[in-house]
Formats: C-alpha cells, sequence, structure tokens
C-alpha cells in the first residue's frame, strides 16, 4: 500500500491510529481491510495510470445498483489518487460464509426485484470494465445488437489480435448471429450487475446477499444468471424465488448457454485459449 495513504486517510477521517490489513479476492488490485478508531473500512488500490478510471467507474457502478434498494451493496465512501496511487474506499462488508436456503431464496428475489430496474436502450452512460477488460457500453435498441456490437464482438476481435481465435471460429460466430432472434427472447433492458462470478457476491453479516465488484449495464438479464451458472449451479430454490418475482422465458437455460459466450470469451482474452473449448461447443450445438 502507498504509505501517503495512510496520512491521508488519517487526517481525512481524523483519526490518530489507522492500520492496512491486507485481503484477498481480486488479480488486479491490491485490497486492504482499513481499521481505525471509527471502525473498519475496505480499500483496493492500484497505479493511477494503469487502468484509467476503472475505480471511478466502478465507484458508478456501485452507487447506480444501490440506487434501486433491491439487494446490498456497500456505500461508496472516496474514490481518488495519491501520489500516482488510484484507490477505491468503500464500507466494509463481514463476509460470514453463510448460504443456507434462507440466503438463496432472498437472493433469487432480490436479483429479479434488481432486473427490473429498466431503461429504453440497452447499454448505458459511459464504458466501463469487466475484470481488467474495457467494456463498451453504446446504446443499442434491440437486446441482439448489444450483445452483439457490445459484449461479443469486442472480444472476438482482442482474441483475433492475439491469435486466439482462427477464421472458421470467427464465421461460426457470424453464423451464430443470425440464429439469435430465433434463440434469446427480445425483453426490456434490465440494470445487471455484469459479473456475477462467485466472488461477486457474497453472505454478510446477517447472513443476507451482498454484491461487490460490478460491471453494470443496462442488458439482457439473462447474462447475469449465465455468469452465475458458469462455474457452479446455485440450489433450485434459487431460480424458483427469482422466477416468482420475474419469470424467465420457457427456453432461459438454453439462452444462459448463448450468453455464456461473453464470458468464456472474457476468460480467453484474461486467461488463455482452454476457455475456447467450451465456446466451440456452444458454437458446434447452436451452428
Amino acid at each position: 500500500m502507498n504509505p501517503s495513504l495512510i496520512p491521508y486517510l488519517k487526517q481525512k477521517w481524523n483519526v490518530s491510529h489507522l492500520r492496512a490489513t491486507p485481503v484477498g479476492g481480486g488479480d488486479i488490485n491490491r485490497a486492504y481491510c482499513l481499521t481505525s478508531e471509527k471502525g473498519k473500512n475496505f480499500i483496493k488500490c492500484n497505479i493511477a495510470d494503469r487502468f484509467p478510471r476503472m475505480f471511478e467507474r466502478e465507484a458508478e457502478g456501485l452507487r447506480l445498483l444501490k440506487s434501486t434498494n433491491s439487494i446490498r451493496i456497500p456505500k461508496v465512501l472516496e474514490y481518488g489518487e495519491v501520489k500516482n496511487t488510484s484507490f477505491l474506499l468503500l464500507e466494509w462488508i463481514e463476509e460470514n460464509g453463510l448460504k443456507n436456503n434462507l440466503y438463496w431464496t432472498t437472493f433469487g428475489q432480490q436479483l429479479a426485484t434488481l432486473h427490473q430496474n429498466t431503461r429504453p436502450f440497452f447499454g448505458l452512460s459511459h464504458s466501463n470494465y469487466i475484470g481488467r477488460l474495457p467494456q463498451d457500453n453504446n446504446d443499442h435498441e434491440k437486446a441482439n445488437d448489444f450483445f452483439i456490437f457490445e459484449r461479443l464482438e469486442p472480444q472476438i476481435m482482442m482474441a483475433e489480435q492475439k491469435d486466439h481465435i482462427d477464421s472458421d471460429l470467427r464465421h461460426a460466430f457470424e453464423q451464430l448471429y443470425q440464429k439469435l432472434p430465433q434463440i434469446l427472447p427480445e425483453e426490456n433492458p434490465a440494470l445487471i450487475h455484469g459479473d456475477l462470478w462467485s466472488g461477486n457476491w457474497m453472505s454478510d453479516e446477517k447472513g443476507n446477499p451482498a454484491l461487490i465488484d460490478p460491471a453494470v449495464s443496462y442488458a439482457p438479464r439473462e447474462m447475469d444468471l449465465a455468469m452465475l451458472l458458469l462455474f457452479g449451479r446455485p440450489p433450485s430454490i434459487f431460480f424458483e424465488s427469482y422466477q416468482n418475482i420475474y419469470p424467465l422465458a420457457s427456453n432461459w437455460e438454453e439462452c444462459l448457454e448463448i450468453y455464456q459466450l461473453y464470458y468464456l470469451l472474457v476468460h480467453v482474452n484474461l486467461f488463455g485459449t482452454s476457455y475456447l473449448t467450451p465456446i466451440r461447443n456452444t458454437l458446434d450445438k447452436y451452428v
């Protein structure tokens, strides 16, 4: 942690003692629990020019999610830059690890309630990040156009530049685009968390769901469920409680396979070609 941050924060909070204890959970930023006589807070830090405006965009996303009063989101306290170190300071949420049936029921209900927040167009007023990769959010009237041009195509082009995707795979994606209107439902844009892997949802000190590290947009709501199911599967009670609030299309599980292509492409660009196999399997199924 940049030593300049400690005196800055001590003066800002008017505290005499401040201890920074490293915490895990991310591979992009350095994260700490800050403890003072006023309690605990969470801070993440990085070199200021490494990911321009990343913490500003994350703060905006957290505030947008929190404004819906749908599910617990940590309060944004401050973000900024001190001596070439950018930082994001948040409310500390104590993780208790409890994920029982009540947790999953509440999670399903609250996520469905979040997804009922909408606006006229798919997209967002600004770009942001998915992990450490840029994520475009230009406005589109149709869900399929948003998914193709703001989600799949930027990741495919990035993978092509890295020689991870060949012409055959590119052609398979183009064939898939022609079939999307027959597979994916046209629904209202939904406010989604955007990166709902297991590291970004937690159980707070009371056993209630809480979400962190968003990559928000107004998008097809199934994208959140697609990420949630990419490397595991919540119990059936989660889906039952979700659908009681906001029913899904009859072919929703088929849709999730398609939307998972975006997150798999992100993993290709972040971690390498081992994630191409499930991409090819899905394309072979639908093309």
